[in-house]
């Protein structure tokens, strides 16, 4: 039974780890198996800081997704949480790294004041969208340039005629260059990208790849290591 006083679920709108391994190349290796490994640790890490936050999760993947156009599922997934009598939506990407439980909570409280918050993400896209019942409009919605680097700007747009917040501006992951960046930045600090580097080692050991250079750029050594910034 939903409680009253706080009628907030989350979504994890995702694809399959067979679907998402079609669309996307998390490492430069030209190895499925690999790349499927990548792809199941961040949506696992999306998973799991969600379920921290103690609010009710809806995973929804490709095989329960019901619609002919990216914008017709993501609207449905929503709809059907609304339906459930929930009052407010927060949808989390599956590809941020550095996602953590402090936004999602702040995006939890944010969902009270405003009716829309979004989370930016750094190449146009975002990578938390929390809507209310109130400033969901079916239409408008499904008519965003999803999975484009527009994201952003339209979900701005269609959130003029509603009160919305922006949180903190996180990093996601599209392809093998994303993942090379954003793991050489956050190695050190990381749990998601050290898990990500004993993946990858382990495969280049066992595969016996010669080219090391690439090895070495790609696990994100450097000379030198960062400080963890403060909100870790």
């Amino acid at each position: 039974m939903i409680n009253r006083l706080n009628k907030t679920a989350l979504l994890i709108f995702t694809r399959s780890l067979s679907e998402e391994v079609k669309f996307k190349k998390f490492t430069p290796f030209d190895s499925r198996k690999l790349n499927k490994k990548v792809a199941g640790l961040l949506i696992s890490h999306t998973i799991q800081t969600a379920q921290k936050t103690n609010y009710p999760v809806f995973v929804i993947s490709s095989d329960q997704q019901i619609g002919n156009t990216f914008g017709e599922r993501y609207a449905n997934a929503f709809e059907n949480i609304f339906k459930m009598g929930y009052d407010r939506v927060i949808s989390l990407g599956n590809d941020s790294p550095t996602l953590t439980k402090k936004d999602v909570i702040s995006a939890a409280d944010e969902i009270q004041k405003s009716d829309v918050v979004i989370g930016p993400a750094k190449d146009g896209g975002a990578y938390l969208i929390a809507l209310t019942s109130v400033s969901y409009k079916r239409d408008e919605f499904i008519n965003l340039r999803w999975n484009s680097e527009f994201v952003l700007y339209d979900l701005k747009k269609y959130s003029k005629n509603f009160s919305y917040t922006l949180i903190e501006t996180r990093e996601d992951i599209d392809d093998s260059s994303d993942l090379l960046k954003i793991c050489s930045k956050y190695f050190s600090y990381n749990d998601l990208c050290t898990k990500i580097f004993n993946i990858v080692k382990s495969f280049s050991n066992y595969s016996k790849v010669q080219n090391s250079n690439l090895i070495l750029q790609f696990l994100g050594f450097s000379s030198h290591l960062r400080a963890p910034p403060l909100y870790c």
